[in-house]
């Protein structure tokens, strides 16, 4: 046989004769020549004939032109591969044409095939429900195949913190962030690192939207960052339900998130949600951050150092940008946990109008 062509067989035992350049796109191809010069077929037992197809001609386009790299959700493709990724989807009702192109390219070490694929799964979920998104990648089914479940290899493409963040910002992604925060509460996926930290600051949902996200964070989580939207019409209410459940739970359950960090600054919070809210903090809280909240009152201050007084391991106080005068400090300050490392009480206003 030419050397510059390797024969590549695919799991019924079908050959594919392609050119050495063309195979070595994938790096496992490109080591496994290297390691042994005079090899001529490589077999490959986990890859079906179609799906090896479709991987060659990827790979036949992208050998002389430099791979696509995919930096954010929603990037736009080009038009080959765009129009690569519609024939794959044509009669694929249930995406397994997609994710045996999306695995076997992961196996085969073709990283801009990946992320190429993960790309296009984030932008199918796009103003999808949550029901939809569930019928879409089968869910109902998942813990009867917890160990073959198929998006595993595109939850590995994430960084979940920073992708999460990213898809909350855009209403139309939400399936999606409601999908990854299931799939790692239900430890259905391990991604590396761990989420730790959710930021819902720059959120644009509804009430109710929060709370079916909030009702999916994973154990990992340790942070929420929120921002006014949270507090539109009931939302007050039921962010207070959910974090007296996790208080009364104490964080022990098998998928409960114990909540060290919340940050409300800029909430516009005033004296009566404030009253609802501080009683509900968690007692594992290590740090409040509450700056910009100058609408909050005597009685809603007075509701925070009722509450301090339960929190022994809050360890940081952000209350920069508060109207928070002498007499309610004199009334909150005597409650501070004494394990507190740092009390930010900059740009304080004890006048509404002061700027």
């Amino acid at each position: 046989m030419d050397r510059g062509e390797v024969e590549l067989s695919s799991s019924d035992g079908t050959v594919f004769k392609v050119a050495t350049a063309v195979a070595c796109v994938s790096k496992l191809i490109g080591t496994t020549l290297e390691e042994s010069a005079e090899k001529e077929r490589i077999p490959f037992s986990n890859i079906e004939t179609e799906t090896l197809k479709k991987v060659i001609r990827y790979c036949e386009h992208h050998k002389d032109q430099q791979a696509p790299k995919v930096k954010r959700i929603g990037q736009a493709m080009s038009k080959w591969d765009t129009e690569f990724f519609d024939e794959i989807r044509h009669g694929d009702s249930n995406l397994d044409s997609l994710f045996r192109v999306l695995v076997a390219s992961d196996y085969l070490q073709i990283d801009s095939l990946t992320d190429l694929c993960c790309l296009k799964l984030a932008d199918m979920t796009k103003g999808e429900t949550t029901d939809e998104i569930r019928l879409l990648f089968k869910l109902e089914s998942l813990h009867e195949h917890k160990t073959a479940f198929r998006l595993h290899d595109f939850l590995r493409w994430l960084e979940p913190s920073e992708a999460l963040s990213s898809l909350l910002k855009q209403e139309d992604f939400l399936g999606l962030a409601w999908l990854i925060l299931y799939l790692l509460k239900e430890n259905l996926v391990e991604v590396t690192p761990l989420v730790r930290s959710i930021d819902f600051s720059d959120c644009k949902l509804s009430p109710q939207k929060f709370l079916l996200l909030l009702g999916c964070l994973p154990k990992s989580v340790e942070e929420l960052k929120f921002g006014r939207s949270m507090f539109d019409g009931e939302g007050c209410t039921l962010l207070c339900g959910f974090l007296k459940a996790l208080s009364d739970s104490g964080g022990e359950g098998a998928h409960v998130p114990s909540l060290r960090r919340l940050w409300f600054d800029g909430c516009n919070l005033d004296d009566e949600k404030a009253k609802q809210l501080f009683p509900s903090l968690p007692k594992e809280l290590e740090e409040l951050n509450l700056e910009g909240n100058r609408e909050i009152g005597s009685a809603g201050w007075g509701s925070l150092g009722a509450r301090l007084k339960g929190l022994e391991g809050l360890k940081k106080l952000k209350l920069q940008s508060c109207n928070l005068d002498d007499e309610t400090a004199k009334q909150l300050f005597p409650s501070l946990p004494g394990g507190l490392e740092e009390l930010n009480l900059s740009f304080m206003f004890s006048d509404p109008g002061c700027a």
